[in-house]
């Protein structure tokens, strides 16, 4: 594929950007803007497309929070709608692919080196299994690459959360008091970690302010503030518990690939083999003697999604 790519990542907060030609990422151009920089997605484009420079994208492959379906998407977690031809007449682009961000995740899957891997728990790999990767960002999902290739995606963030220790009841019943039910996406992912925190703030006795995640998450794992080290331990034994969920839903002794800023973040917590994470991941009744069995890996390659884009565009037609 000597083509130039337009790949992008366009998550509910941030997108990741790049310039390929030639079938692969060495020597893409790479770029990272906040989404509130622009207006709409057209106007993202125009201003990713000035920044790149070099020649005009033959081709567009764009993975996006939402479901597939049809030429107009509107995102899940931001008020933009994504026209195809419209991209197509900005860019000059001759195809414009869309995928599902966890599809595109899944697609990288392929080329596991380029993820750069952290083993969390070394597990007994089975090539011919199912792999699944998940993740928490500004929303949360999960998808499955079967051991032929195919790709079965989902909406596991919109799934309803299940409460186990009695802070989650609590919890559960703060968020569902103010959205009529709780999913998983409202625990699991950086506006969850606020609620989680405001909800520990509340019952502290605390006042509740308004902070982004990842001052939080920052204030947790350096150990100098002590409710946002319990917000980020709960954070991270929910993502545990769901991660273990999902893998025993699919049999994903294939590998199960952890991705997101929060992810990443979390490390220190989900590398300790006693920790919150690995500990509530195992923690699955009769079945958890299958638990340590499954690889569990950090993809610690920002532009993951990226290199599932460029997979996607070497396995379409022109």
């Amino acid at each position: 594929m000597a083509e130039t790519a337009l790949l992008w990542d366009l998550g509910g907060t941030n997108s990741r950007i790049a310039l390929a030609r030639g079938g692969t990422m060495t020597g893409a151009r790479r770029l990272s803007l906040r989404n509130d920089s622009a207006a709409d997605f057209p106007a993202m484009l125009r201003q990713a497309l000035d920044r790149l420079g070099g020649p005009r994208p033959e081709a567009v492959a764009i993975a996006l929070a939402a479901p597939i379906t049809g030429d107009r998407l509107k995102l899940t977690n931001r008020d933009w709608t994504l026209d195809r031809a419209e991209i197509a007449e900005v860019t000059g682009a001759r195809r414009v692919l869309f995928l599902n961000d966890f599809q595109a995740l899944a697609m990288a899957l392929s080329d596991p080196a380029a993820l750069a891997p952290r083993a969390l728990q070394a597990g007994q790999p089975d090539g011919h299994a199912p792999a699944i990767v998940l993740g928490a960002g500004t929303g949360f999902n999960s998808a499955v690459r079967l051991p032929s290739g195919g790709i079965v995606t989902a909406e596991t963030g919109h799934t309803t959360f299940a409460a186990v220790t009695p802070f989650d009841t609590r919890l559960r019943d703060a968020i569902s008091a103010g959205h009529g039910r709780c999913s998983v996406e409202r625990v699991l992912s950086g506006p969850g970690l606020a609620s989680i925190h405001a909800q520990l703030s509340r019952e502290a006795g605390h006042p509740i302010h308004p902070d982004r995640p990842e001052a939080i998450l920052s204030r947790g794992l350096a150990g100098t503030d002590a409710l946002a080290a319990e917000a980020a331990e709960v954070l991270a034994r929910v993502y545990g518990r769901v991660a273990g969920d999902l893998a025993l839903s699919s049999l994903a002794f294939g590998g199960v690939w952890l991705n997101g800023g929060p992810s990443r973040a979390m490390a220190p917590l989900l590398a300790d083999p006693d920790g919150p994470f690995l500990t509530a991941f195992r923690a699955k009744g009769r079945m958890s003697h299958l638990m340590p069995r499954f690889p569990v890996r950090l993809i610690e390659e920002d532009g993951a999604a990226l290199v599932g884009c460029l997979a996607a565009l070497r396995d379409t037609p022109a």
